[in-house]
């Protein structure tokens, strides 16, 4: 297998009880994404999750244990599934899937430079999924949207730094939630992610919209927001591929 990479808003492997605790379900189909990741799943995979907070350990083993629940109810077959943060250090070369974690995007960052991730994943032989911060993290340039009380007004906070170089693009991932939101009496939007489109353009994607890169390519599958220089405008549709 060549490396092949589905950048995601979210992988669609949870939902929500009426407490706010997540439960595993069937991956879900938006625009073809479990059809397509089945076509490229190798059997028996051997999976290592990637986390954005290394030193979460009851998290990362909850949400690692969901994922393979949904997975394998989704007809993804698993042989061997662990989860990388500051209780292991794994060679990603022994597995045939990699899983790049959503969360705080800042702190995912340091922990892929702690463990050099950007000079091992090049020349990664099988499948990268990316949820999140991790599709954020996998950019050239990554755009790091405040998401925390204080960061959208912090001076200091930066939005912009080096990323894994996977693919040229800078998502805002879960836009369905974030559209009207507001962050220290800010706009997610408006005053945040428009604002900053004039240095760096931005692509908003709900949950269900994704990237493939497959042989040096890459495909929009569903509908984006693409954000310029404080401008929006919409890229593909619901159902649809857009070369990219």
């Amino acid at each position: 297998m060549t490396q092949i990479c589905f950048f995601t808003s979210s992988m669609m492997t949870t939902e929500f009880n009426e407490d706010g605790s997540e439960y595993p379900v069937l991956i879900k189909d938006d625009n073809q994404f479990l059809t397509n990741l089945k076509q490229h799943w190798p059997q028996n995979a051997k999976v290592l999750i990637i986390s954005s907070r290394p030193d979460t350990y009851d998290t990362n083993d909850l949400y690692m244990n969901m994922y393979r629940e949904s997975m394998e109810m989704s007809e993804l077959s698993i042989s061997e599934m662990n989860v990388y943060d500051h209780r292991h250090d794994y060679d990603i070369h022994e597995f045939d899937v990699l899983i790049l974690s959503g969360g705080h995007v800042p702190t995912q960052n340091i922990f892929f430079k702690e463990i050099n991730l950007k000079d091992k994943i090049h020349d990664f032989d099988g499948l990268i999924i990316s949820l999140s911060a991790g599709s954020m993290n996998a950019a050239d340039t990554v755009y790091s949207l405040p998401e925390e009380r204080g960061e959208a007004e912090d001076p200091n906070y930066e939005r912009y730094f080096e990323g894994l170089g996977l693919y040229d693009k800078r998502i805002f991932p879960h836009f369905q939630y974030f559209n009207g939101m507001k962050l220290d009496g800010l706009d997610m939007v408006r005053d945040i992610a428009l604002k900053d489109s004039h240095n760096e353009d931005i692509y908003a994607i709900d949950d269900g919209v994704y990237f493939l890169k497959q042989d040096g390519k890459l495909y929009l599958y569903g509908k984006a927001i693409h954000m310029k220089g404080g401008e929006m405008t919409e890229v593909g549709a619901d159902n649809e591929i857009t070369k990219m």
